[in-house]
Order: structure tokens, then sequence, then C-alpha cells
């Protein structure tokens, strides 16, 4: 801890370069602000940030004040800094360098006595916004504010100042340098990301998990009637009310035979029985069933009381109202017991279940009319590429379909994902950021589609950094879908695919949908892997792990693929059913065992 100084960070500039609030940006699952509070406040005994405006950084324990000369840049920031003081002694750094070292602020609070200011000097270069500064300046900075003159550097030939000089070996062995870096424009925002700490190129298993991490399901639901449920999750466990059947029922056409009469068919060969009454489909039995009469009943009927056995039609003879039996009678037969259905109290759907038609089936046959549900999911889809266009507008060759949003867009909605679609957004970091700000709170998740390489024009990554979100990893460990980007802000996700069909397919197929799926409420949401056999000898030349689009089909009772990596992508896509997993430099022969993915809901097999 360092004596009678307070920590001042400075956050009144306007970020014009950036496109938005610099003091607000991510370091990890912080915000450049808050990084710098944690920091200070193990050095120094009071932290102030000095603000334009004081309500956007409150952080529940830090004072926060503005500038009494507001407009004058950081001189006005230092003056109110020095004001708003209970210390002699200020220690400034300013918002956009996260990455200051404690160490240097130690070496420059050493050399603070008898002195107005302690300013770090490289290569003869001054670095007056990470320096001390004492009240004994108040004077003279008050004076040059009302003068109009803002230049830091103009303070110190006036006042009594101590130099840091830091030489190159200081700047190599203490990690000095770094303390100086800044932060004012989102391409340097994403190296800084990049060279501390970001997942980049990572395995595709690791991937998933990692967004699997992040991934929250909406806990609420919504009744929906079961006309309307076709897609849906149950998002409750349901059980069954009463026990189906609920009495006994006849399983055939027929005429139901009570005990008295089985045992007289046994003695005597035959039986003549009187038919008391006919009972049709929906209907319940008037009479019960005793010896010498009987009940025409037809299937699914509910028992006569006293019903130990049914005879079908086939093996009576009828004689008047009366029906003579002489074929063997065995009790219990064509009799549908209680409960053979469904039981009281079982569970006949669980939390989680995708709701498809044989479970619709169950849910009416145990009488359910409307059934919980989770949520639908919104996804926001946003294309960028000022090269893109859409179908229908006029074509040059320099201008590309934005086929890819049609892709994203018809397997969401396949999905049951209900999505807002973006206009196009050209080659604009500060555009792009503004195009997904506008779609974070009437959505659950945003895709974006483009601009996820390492090009000149590839801007995802500083767009999801200038939304102050977190990037959870850059790049894939595979091809096609290298290009792959996640964020995330809050509770929401931002998946970022590249523009090319054959890796937004892949990356779709294996990471979108278990993301879209666990959102969803599904408990089912992993890929669905498999092994084969392969059909034929294949070499993967590369060092890098290949999904390969193919094609899966019966010859002969046997399964069998073939790859569609020759055939134009869109071509391939009217066929495509599997991706096949091939590891770096196999070398596979027929018959060996290969993991693949199958694709549901594409071309059938």
């Amino acid at each position: 801890m360092v004596n009678n100084v307070t920590g001042i960070i400075l956050t009144g500039g306007k970020s014009s370069r950036m496109g938005t609030d610099k003091a607000l940006l991510k370091y990890g699952s912080e915000t450049f602000v808050s990084h710098s509070v944690k920091k200070l406040q193990e050095l120094f005994d009071e932290v102030i940030i000095v603000a334009d405006n004081e309500k956007k950084y409150d952080l529940g324990n830090v004072k926060l004040i503005g500038d009494i000369y507001p407009g004058r840049g950081p001189l006005g920031g230092i003056h109110a800094g020095l004001v708003g003081a209970k210390n002699d002694w200020i220690f400034v750094v300013p918002c956009d360098m996260p990455l200051w070292e404690p160490l240097l602020v130690n070496d420059l609070a050493m050399l603070r006595f008898n002195y107005d200011a302690v300013v770090p000097k490289i290569n003869n270069n001054l670095e007056p916004l990470f320096a001390l500064y004492n009240k004994s300046c108040l004077p003279i900075i008050e004076n040059c504010l009302v003068n109009n003159f803002y230049k830091v550097l103009d303070l110190f030939p006036i006042i009594n100042t101590k130099y840091l000089i830091i030489h190159n070996e200081d700047i190599k062995t203490k990690s000095y340098i770094k303390s100086f870096y800044n932060v004012n424009t989102p391409e340097q925002l994403y190296n800084f990301v990049k060279a501390n700490g970001l997942k980049t190129d990572i395995e595709t298993e690791k991937a998933l998990e990692i967004l699997i991490e992040n991934t929250k399901t909406n806990k609420t639901h919504e009744n929906v009637f079961l006309s309307d449920a076709l897609g849906r999750i149950m998002n409750k466990d349901i059980y069954a009310p009463k026990s189906l059947p609920e009495a006994q029922r006849s399983s055939v056409d027929g005429y139901a035979i009570c005990e008295d009469d089985i045992e007289k068919i046994r003695c005597d060969g035959f039986v003549k029985l009187k038919v008391t009454e006919e009972i049709a489909a929906g209907s319940l039995p008037f009479y019960k069933v005793s010896q010498g009469l009987t009940s025409n009943i037809m299937t699914g009927t509910t028992l006569p009381v006293g019903t130990k056995t049914v005879i079908m039609h086939e093996h009576i003879k009828k004689e008047g109202q009366c029906i003579i039996v002489k074929a063997p009678v065995i009790r219990g037969q064509n009799i549908i017991d209680i409960g053979i259905d469904v039981k009281e109290g079982c569970k006949i759907a669980e939390i989680g279940n995708d709701i498809g038609p044989s479970l619709l089936s169950i849910l009416a046959f145990n009488g359910f009319s409307s059934i919980p549900v989770y949520p639908k999911v919104k996804a926001a889809i946003i294309s960028t590429g000022s090269e893109l266009i859409l179908p229908g507008e006029p074509h040059n060759a320099g201008k590309s379909y934005n086929s890819n949003l049609y892709l994203v867009d018809s397997m969401l909605k396949k999905m049951g994902v209900d999505t807002f679609i973006g206009k196009i957004v050209p080659d604009n970091a500060a555009k792009i950021a503004d195009s997904i700000q506008a779609f974070i709170e009437k959505s659950d998740i945003v895709i974006s589609l483009g601009g996820v390489s390492a090009g000149q024009y590839d801007l995802m990554q500083q767009s999801f950094l200038m939304l102050g979100a977190e990037i959870l990893f850059s790049g894939i460990a595979m091809r096609p879908g290298k290009s792959f980007i996640a964020a995330k802000k809050g509770n929401k996700l931002f998946l970022g695919l590249s523009g090319s069909p054959g890796s937004a397919f892949n990356n779709l197929q294996l990471l979108v949908k278990p993301v879209i799926k666990k959102m969803m409420g599904c408990t089912d949401f992993m890929p669905h892997k498999i092994k084969l056999e392969m059909p034929f000898d294949y070499i993967n030349k590369k060092s890098y792990r290949k999904i390969m689009q193919a094609k899966l089909y019966v010859e002969k009772g046997k399964l069998k693929f073939e790859f569609l990596d020759g055939d134009s992508i869109f071509k391939g896509l009217t066929q495509i059913n599997l991706l096949i997993d091939v590891p770096p430099n196999a070398n596979l022969n027929v018959g060996d065992f290969i993991d693949a993915y199958y694709i549901e809901g594409m071309v059938n097999i």
C-alpha cells in the first residue's frame, strides 16, 4: 500500500476512434475501468473515477466525480482529481491502459518527495497520463485551464517535475512497456485481446464444451394447445391422470360370457345364450352378464359386469335372439385389462422431450388439450460484407448473392426458432456493432455471417469487442469451419459464422445447433456421432482435421457413404446428410472405422 496517494482513473475521452466507450470494454470478465479500479485498490486507500457521466461507471464502492472545467481534456481530469482527492498526491491512469504494471507505480511513488509531479520518460517520450501529481500543482493547473492552455506537457517546465528514466533493459526485464499500451481503435482492441489469453484454433469438442457451458435455457414456460405443440420442447414432466383403459374392454367384435357359462361349455360342449343388448363403440353396458345371458359387444367397448371371456362372432351360431357357443372357450380371452395402456401416475412425457407426432398422440390419448412448453428461441441473423446483395437485386461481377442467409434462416426455422433478419451491413466495425446492438434486446442469440477470418475487412471480432462482449474463442481446429467466433455479453451469445457456405454449414451442424437445442430446453442436444466402416481407401495429406461433407446411403442392406468434396458446395448441399471426421494425416483403408455425424432433417438415407 502506497501512503498519502489517491488513485485516479480518467474516463472522460470521447472514444471517437473506438466508436464506443473505452472504459466499458471487456478485459476478460471485467471492464477496463473495473480492472484498473481493482488494481488501484490494492495500492491506495482511496480510488476515484473522473467521468463526464458519473452514473455510467457506478461500481458501488468507488468515488465518482465530474470535471470542474468540462471539455478541457486530460488536464481538466487531473485538476478534478486533485481537488476531489483526500490525499496530497494522486496517481493518474487513463481507462484505456489496462495492462499497467503496479511495480512501475511503486517506482514512481518512491521519487515523489520534494517534487510537484513524477513522470515516466521512455526514449525521450513522456507519459503524462501515467504519472503522479501533488496538490501543489493546483494553482498552476487552474491558471492554465482558465487561460485555455490544455496541454499536459506544457505543465512540466513550469512545475518542479521529476522524471523516471526507463531504460531499454527495464522495458524488457520489468515488462514496463505494456503499461503504456493504449487501446484506441477496434483493431488495437482485438490485438490486445489476442495477446492476452484469447483462445484460438481450439478443438471442436472444446469449442462445443465452452459454448454449452455459456448457454442458458429459458426456465419460464407457456401453455400451448396440442395442435400448436409440434416441434416444441416439454417444460415439465407429465404424469397420467388415470389408468387407461379405466375398465376392461373387448379387443374383438364378439359376445361376453360369464364364469358359469364357461364351465357349462367345458362340461357339456356347448351353451345357448340369450343376447340382452348390443353395446356399440362409445356406449356403456346396461346389463350385467350372468348365466344364460350375453351381450353383443364391439371392439374397444367396455365389458359388462360379470364378463370373464369374449368369444368372436366367427365362433358362434345365431338362433333368433340367442347364440349357440360350441368352440372351446378360454378364461380371459380377448379382454383388455385395466391400465394395460397407461397406469395412473406413470410418466408419459419428460421435461426436455422434443414433441413429435408420437408424443402428441400419447398426450391426446391421456386427455391433455394443452401442455407446458419452453418459450421459442428468438435468433437475430446479421449478414456482413460490402460485396453482398439480396436475390433480385442487380448483380455484377463484384457482387455475390447472400445465400448463407437463407441457409441459416431456414435451418433455424426448421428447428422452431423465431428469426429476425437484419439488413446487410458493410465492412465497418462500428456499423456492424450498431446493427448487433439493435437486436440484442429482442433476441436470445445473435448469429452473424461473414467477417470472421483474419483479413483486412474481417471485422466481427472488433465489433463484438466494441459492444463490450467477451470473446470466448476465435477459430476452430478443423476445415471447413475454421473461421468461427463465439462471444458473450451478459447472458447473450454472439456466434460469428464464415461467409463460406461449406464452413458455415459445418459450424451450424456441430456448434450452432447444439447451442440452439439447449436454449430450447432439449436434453438431447449434442451432435449425433456414429461409427461407420470406410467403403474405400482415403489419405488425408493435410496436417489438420477435416470435416468432410458426405452422403450416407444403403447398398445391399449395408450403410455406405461417399464424399461430396469434389462437387460444387451448392450441389453438395442438396445431397448431404453426413459429416465425416477425418483426423490429420490419416491413412484410412477399406473396413477401418471412422467417426461421423448423421445430420437429421436433410436428405433421407
